[in-house]
């Protein structure tokens, strides 16, 4: 619970004083002790900071990562970044099933977005490839839930 506040501390800071290279390293550091011990929304947060290069940290592959290791632990926005990477073959070869699976993932607990991804990759999928990826959802659902 100390490193929650102490997280939540820094990131007070940084919004009260702006955002600077320091505070974006302060930042990554900290993400990076908390996802290091398993916190799925500090792991997202590193994500993001790799993904938009904050702390100069540009790293897709890296982003990409993080994103599943918080979207495996069942945060949304993490479930949806990795559906997204996978759209675009960002940090990750592309691939519209993978997409479609984390997208529907985000979606069954109410990531609006991801309800609007998942309409438009599905029209992309073969009949074969939708009802993979609808099972390979569901299996992960029933494991996870």
């Amino acid at each position: 619970m100390r490193r929650i506040a102490a997280t939540l501390a820094i990131i007070a800071i940084v919004f009260s004083t702006g955002c600077t290279s320091e505070s974006d390293a302060e930042l990554v550091k900290q993400f990076r002790e908390d996802a290091d011990l398993g916190y799925p929304k500090a792991q997202f947060n590193l994500g993001v900071m790799y993904a938009n290069g904050r702390g100069g940290l540009k790293n897709d592959v890296e982003a990409v990562k993080w994103y599943r290791k918080a979207a495996e632990q069942g945060l949304a926005n993490a479930q949806f970044n990795l559906g997204v990477s996978y759209i675009n073959g960002v940090g990750i070869p592309q691939n519209n099933v993978n997409a479609y699976v984390w997208l529907l993932l985000a979606r069954a607990q109410g990531h609006q977005k991801a309800a609007e991804y998942t309409e438009s990759i599905k029209v992309m999928l073969t009949a074969t490839d939708l009802s993979k990826a609808q099972a390979l959802a569901s299996e992960w659902w029933e494991k996870h839930n």
